[in-house]
């Protein structure tokens, strides 16, 4: 009798739904696991919506980020629709960087979205994402961010063109090393040089005759 009352308890529906266990199970957290080349791991998200800018009319800025070397892509959008961050995905990741293995996300509607599925299917890509209401599973992305709304706010309320500034805050803070995590800038895990300045004009002899295959050797 004690068996079958406790089993006629457990099946009750609507204590199974408001009832928790006394010991309740939870799978040990782990970190993320780091990339070993760059975007082979990449991490996205939007910021927004920010002020009406543009002619366009943008209000969002779609962010991608690469786990390995922290290289980021910044594109202002004026709506976040599913086939309209697809698009963006790939004009400005596949076609820059190449296909990434990973691309990991929030749990928004336009990120679990078919199409953006079919995307991710189309070129081999696993698609991942956090788990709900709890934005600390992507961190790097949500820490990128932060940065990035500092910088950007400083135009905001003088200029309804932040979008104007865009590409000059994402070559800041790729040309900027990480200090706390790899000691070199983005710009130069990504394309194993640093960027060339205006002033290296005057400081630096440039080898003009140097060919393709003596570069190659060299960089490597």
């Amino acid at each position: 009798m004690n068996s079958d009352i406790e089993n006629w308890i457990k099946s009750l529906e609507l204590c199974l739904e408001r009832k928790q266990p006394p010991n309740p199970v939870r799978a040990q957290l782990s970190s993320m696991p780091i990339a070993s080349m760059p975007f082979e791991r990449v991490s996205t998200d939007i910021m927004g919506p920010l002020p009406v800018s543009g002619p366009s009319k943008y209000q969002y800025v779609l962010v991608f980020i690469c786990y390995f070397t922290k290289y980021v892509e910044f594109i202002p959008l004026s709506d976040i629709k599913a086939s309209t961050v697809a698009k963006a995905f790939i004009e400005n990741v596949l076609c820059r960087h190449g296909s990434p293995s990973f691309l990991y996300s929030d749990r928004g509607s336009n990120y679990l979205s078919n199409i953006v599925r079919e995307t991710c299917k189309l070129f081999e890509i696993t698609k991942t994402h956090t788990t709900s209401y709890h934005p600390q599973c992507n961190g790097q992305s949500e820490r990128m961010m932060r940065s990035v709304k500092d910088m950007l706010s400083k135009y905001l309320d003088d200029n309804k063109n932040w979008q104007n500034f865009l590409p000059f805050i994402q070559f800041a803070y790729n040309t900027a090393p990480s200090v706390d995590t790899t000691d070199y800038s983005p710009f130069f895990l990504v394309y194993g040089r640093h960027p060339k300045n205006p002033i290296d004009s005057n400081l630096q002899n440039l080898d003009v005759n140097k060919t393709a295959q003596e570069y190659v050797t060299t960089l490597l």
